[in-house]
């Protein structure tokens, strides 16, 4: 039904599927910047400093993780707006739908910069040289060097995924972390 020109409250499953699709995201980017988190601080307290690469003093670093916290809680209410009964079902107005989408862009953009953020701590040897980090479903690696991918499963269980590489050369050896070699199909892709 109707209850004026432009407001049609049927199809909740289906309504706005923009607005379900992005909170799937937002939720799956909270979970990755949170968990990220614990481990950076972990794994910088394990180490015996507090501080994260580029900040030395105690004070500093216990503020920056506060801070960093703060960001996490606010993306996170930012999200959590969405539960709302008209907001996950669909039937609210569109100007509504869209302070939504503002939010949790607001919140998926916070979320996407913690991520980096943890992963250059974590993976930072030199503070001086950063890792370059890419959000890429593909990835194209070039030259005869050594070349070090991460992928970063969130959840609790284990996932298996095709995570695709494209190279320029055939002779390819794919190995984990600690050196072993991992299963890895080698296709031959023709530029021309």
């Amino acid at each position: 039904y109707a209850d004026n020109e432009d407001s049609y409250w049927t199809g909740y499953y289906t309504t706005r599927p923009f607005l379900k699709k992005l909170s799937r995201q937002v939720e799956a980017s909270m979970r990755s910047a949170e968990a990220l988190y614990a481990i950076a601080r972990a794994n910088i307290n394990a180490n015996g400093n507090p501080a994260p690469p580029g900040l030395v003093d105690p004070p500093s670093a216990a503020s920056h993780w506060m801070q960093t916290f703060t960001h996490i809680r606010t993306a996170r209410r930012e999200a959590g707006i969405f539960s709302h009964h008209d907001a996950i079902t669909g039937t609210c107005r569109s100007h509504v739908a869209n302070d939504y989408v503002a939010r949790m862009n607001r919140a998926l953009n916070t979320a996407g910069g913690l991520v980096e953020s943890y992963l250059s701590i974590l993976l930072t040897k030199n503070p001086s040289k950063p890792p370059k980090l890419t959000h890429a479903s593909r990835v194209l690696v070039r030259g005869k060097k050594v070349h070090s991918i991460v992928v970063f499963n969130p959840l609790s269980w284990q996932r298996s995924e095709v995570v695709s590489v494209r190279v320029d050369s055939q002779h390819v050896y794919v190995a984990g972390a600690n050196g072993t070699p991992v299963a890895a199909q080698v296709d031959r892709h023709w530029v021309g």
